[in-house]
């Protein structure tokens, strides 16, 4: 039967113990990643606490309206502009901020000298920031448009536009009217500080734009400098002439009031000084947001992101080493995707609920939220920003974990390129180990099953391994055992010569003193001589069984000195049965078959003769006299074949592999012939001599006996 574990098998399950390599590599990439992550997280915790010392130590930002929080009804929205607006009257620059418009209509009326409808005059308003300017956009309902008249020098008799901003000076403001004589372009005028005199002081060229008429009214696109606006107050008003005779006033709609600096809204827009002072905290893969009591983003520096997953299959990999490997290091690595954070909407409120409730809890705290598609987690530190011991705002530091799995991953590849390593050449090395095992294994297997010939003979070819190991000790231990066992077999082996020898001595006195003594005993001693009758027979039955002890002990060295001939064994079988056989045994009476062909046989005559005697000798052992003993020879495939059959006791099934074992019998015993079992042993051996083989069964032609079969090779 074929093993399965073998020693191979056994050195490759011990080799699985390998895979601690990599599983230690794994467990260290694990452990990393989580001491990188409380590692990110209290930096960030750090960061967002820097800030918020920094921005409290700034009087001045609280003094503004930097992080003030006003009424909302005079607050106005400024948003970043990713491109160049161009003034001719047209919405097409601002599609990705026209969401963002608010809308100004009955509810926001300044003043209002007639009956006004909601439908009659309302507008939507943006406003936002690009190279230092400001970019503004005014759409309006109107039903009547009144445009300048060029005979009158005022600005209050059409429909214009007005901007008040904060002056240089402390409690004044500055108020500019923009009304053109048709769709074109249009300027500023400032106006004069007396509120009744419309006429303008001057022409003021910083302030410019585009009014274009449209189907509900007109649109207008001005520009102003940002630096015109001081202190973030400024206010826009749009004021409504319907009658272009009576060039009446009828409505001013507006942000808020035009007339005082107290009036002035609040310009919300991107803080560069609060970027300014945040610029110099941020990590370049962290983004810094500024939010206010109302959880309004009011500055941002940096863009959260980490590098580019290096193990993204590709079509267009090569097949270099690392390639064939990435999907190993993929399946094994946490994925993720280069993530950037987006440009906040400023002003706007965060939409994350959950972090709503955390910000407003107004305490530190850290945060992980996953990312969609990815493995990676963005981590988030606030901090609140305290002044008078009063929450003005938060600070936000956000950070993707990218750069911690990208190093993660980074220990995860060398321990898979280590571990395939270590497993190609630990495979190559247990492989040729258990090899070279095995087959010192199988050679001392090979070498002691033939120390022992088919005889039971220990040979002298067995060969002691040098090898200072387990393996040699054990050959060395074999070596050792077989030289004894090979000493002991040859002690019993001359043993039996001696013993022979030294009981054919005394047996051989003891018989030639019977013999005297016969010959002078008279007639009338007949008592005497049945005893030494008695006597001969017994000494008779000593030799016959040194006889055989002899011949079994020395049969294998007989053999070798033999000699073989040429002869013609069905001849020669004719003549042992009819001349030898039944002239010695009388009593019983042999069957003989023969083929009418002779049959050439190249052998030992003697010694077939000596075989067939066994098989004879047992045969009338067990066969009553009045049953034939049936010898049967023929030709079959260049084998002769010699059956001898006989009635009588079946063969036991548990002796029919051994019964030609040495010291096998199953003869009952008897006191007038002693059975040492070595017949059948002689048999087999002058059988296998000749390359042939006996075996033995129970005869199947329901009669009991057993048949002996002789294959030998002609």
């Amino acid at each position: 039967m074929k093993r399965i574990f073998t020693l191979r098998v056994k050195l490759a399950l011990v080799s699985v113990l390998l895979l601690a390599i990599p599983t230690i590599g794994f467990w260290y990439a694990s452990q990393m990643q989580a001491y990188l992550m409380a590692a990110q997280e209290q930096a960030l915790s750090l960061t967002a606490k820097a800030v918020s010392t920094i921005l409290y130590e700034r009087s001045d930002l609280f003094e503004s309206n930097i992080l003030q929080s006003f009424d909302e009804q005079k607050e106005i929205h400024a948003y970043l502009i990713n491109n160049k607006i161009s003034l001719d009257g047209y919405t097409d620059d601002w599609q990705d901020l026209q969401d963002q418009a608010k809308y100004y209509g009955f509810d926001n009326i300044l003043e209002n000298y007639g009956i006004d409808e909601e439908a009659t005059l309302n507008f939507k308003h943006i406003i936002g920031i690009y190279n230092n300017y400001y970019y503004v956009l005014f759409i309006v309902n109107d039903d009547n448009i009144v445009f300048r008249d060029p005979s009158y020098p005022g600005l209050n008799k059409s429909d214009h536009l007005q901007i008040a901003v904060e002056g240089q000076y402390e409690g004044g403001h500055a108020l500019y009217f923009l009304s053109p004589y048709g769709s074109s372009k249009v300027n500023g005028h400032l106006m004069r500080q007396d509120p009744l005199n419309f006429v303008p002081e001057r022409y003021e060229p910083d302030i410019f734009g585009y009014w274009r008429e449209t189907a509900e009214g007109y649109n207008i696109e001005i520009r102003l400098p940002v630096a015109m606006v001081k202190n973030n107050r400024i206010s826009f008003a749009i004021a409504d002439v319907d009658d272009p005779v009576t060039r009446k006033l009828n409505v001013v709609v507006g942000t808020s009031g035009t007339r005082q600096s107290s009036d002035l809204a609040f310009l919300l827009a991107r803080s560069p000084k609060l970027e300014r002072i945040i610029s110099s905290l941020h990590s370049p893969s962290a983004r810094i947001r500024i939010l206010d009591k109302r959880l309004r983003q009011r500055a941002s520096v940096g863009q959260y992101y980490g590098e580019p997953d290096k193990f993204q299959i590709k079509e267009q990999d090569n097949f270099s080493l690392k390639n064939i490997l990435k999907p190993l290091y993929a399946f094994f690595s946490d994925r993720y995707k280069e993530e950037r954070s987006q440009n906040p909407q400023y002003l706007s409120q965060i939409e994350d609920q959950d972090l709503k409730k955390i910000l407003r809890g107004r305490k530190p705290f850290t945060l992980r939220r996953s990312l969609q598609g990815s493995d990676a987690e963005l981590l988030i530190a606030g901090e609140p920003i305290k002044y008078d011991n009063e929450v003005k705002g938060t600070v936000l530091v956000e950070q993707a974990t990218n750069n911690i799995l990208s190093e993660k991953n980074k220990i995860i590849e060398k321990t898979i390129n280590i571990s395939v390593l270590i497993f190609l050449l630990g495979g190559i090395v247990l492989i040729g180990f258990a090899s070279r095992l095995s087959s010192r294994i199988s050679q001392l297997a090979t070498q002691t099953e033939s120390a022992i010939g088919k005889d039971g003979r220990i040979k002298n070819n067995f060969e002691v391994s040098s090898v200072e190991d387990e393996l040699g000790d054990l050959s060395r231990r074999f070596g050792e055992m077989l030289k004894k066992l090979k000493e002991y077999s040859t002690y019993k082996e001359k043993m039996a010569d001696n013993l022979e020898h030294e009981i054919r001595t005394p047996i051989a006195g003891i018989s030639a003193a019977l013999a005297n003594l016969e010959n002078k005993i008279a007639n009338d001693g007949t008592d005497v001589k049945n005893h030494l009758s008695g006597i001969k027979e017994n000494v008779k039955r000593i030799e016959s069984m040194m006889t055989d002890i002899r011949e079994a002990a020395s049969l294998s060295d007989a053999l070798k000195q033999g000699e073989k001939t040429d002869f013609d064994l069905k001849n020669a079988l004719d003549i042992w049965v009819k001349d030898e056989y039944r002239q010695t045994f009388p009593v019983n009476s042999f069957e003989l078959k023969i083929p009418d062909q002779s049959m050439p046989f190249y052998g030992d005559p003697n010694r077939i003769k000596q075989m067939l005697d066994k098989l004879i000798e047992n045969a009338m052992d067990f066969t009553a006299a009045e049953n034939p003993i049936t010898i049967v020879l023929r030709q079959k495939n260049r084998q002769a074949l010699i059956r001898i059959s006989n009635t009588g006791p079946k063969l036991p099934a548990k002796l029919q592999g051994q019964i030609f074992d040495s010291m096998v019998s199953i003869r009952e015993k008897s006191d007038k012939k002693t059975h040492l079992g070595l017949g059948l042993y002689v048999a087999r051996e002058i059988a296998e001599f000749h390359g042939g083989f006996i075996e033995a069964a129970n005869s199947e032609d329901g009669v009991n006996g057993v048949t002996f079969t002789v294959k030998i090779p002609l």
